[in-house]
């Protein structure tokens, strides 16, 4: 009967740190929350915790949110009226293989402005495997003129000479100092975020700068 005292230890202990995992993840999701609803109230957005999935009406014809199951976005930040109008999200989605499971989470700046006049395209980071797909026929936009924003992102596209036409040199640049981020547009939507990754709030402020400076350098066209 020795045996059996070791493994109700053992599930014991098990037990404890699950139950600490999860206060502790409960605990770190307030004090987010209530960073970013201080920051909301400091620089006169609005700010909700929760709410329904679908917030952003078909949000999911960006490939972003096709990724995954358990879909949510959480901490809402909302501009004030203006010609530009600004919302600041995370949003978690999970990814299962086999019987392991990970929840992703990053936070994303959404912006609609009349002044863009966007054809459909993604950005992101161009890692090594890239290439090799690129090499077997998956699309890849080269920009002219630009060869380190060529080799830093990988640039898709329907219309890939207008998708050329609105990266000009002011967009490149601004990337080619931003490595690791990630783009989408279409019409008068850009989507901006890091992947896998959730802005501090110190940082927030931030990633909304870099949002409305690239509406501004996409609606000078």
């Amino acid at each position: 009967m020795e045996p059996i005292i070791p493994v109700i230890l053992v599930l014991a202990l098990g037990g404890v740190l699950v139950v600490g995992a999860v206060r502790w993840a409960n605990h770190a999701a307030r004090e987010r929350a209530d960073g970013l609803r201080a920051l909301a109230e400091r620089t006169g957005w609005g700010f909700r915790e929760q709410v329904p999935y679908n917030t952003i009406p078909n949000i999911d014809r960006f490939e972003l949110f096709r990724q995954g199951g358990s879909r949510k976005i959480t901490n809402v930040m909302t501009s004030p009226d203006g010609d530009v109008r600004a919302v600041v999200f995370d949003y978690s989605y999970t990814i299962s293989s086999g019987n392991s499971r990970q929840t992703l989470r990053q936070t994303v700046c959404y912006a609609v402005s009349a002044t863009l006049r966007l054809p459909t395209f993604s950005l992101r980071p161009e890692r090594f495997y890239h290439s090799i797909a690129t090499a077997l026929g998956y699309q890849d936009i080269d920009v002219e003129g630009r060869p380190v924003f060529s080799e830093m992102f990988l640039l898709r596209g329907q219309d890939e000479l207008r998708v050329r036409e609105v990266f000009n040199d002011s967009v490149c640049e601004f990337f080619e100092r931003r490595d690791g981020v990630c783009l989408a547009g279409s019409g008068h939507e850009l989507l901006y975020w890091r992947p896998r990754k959730q802005a501090l709030p110190e940082e927030i402020e931030a990633m909304i700068a870099d949002g409305l400076d690239l509406v501004q350098r996409f609606g000078e066209q």
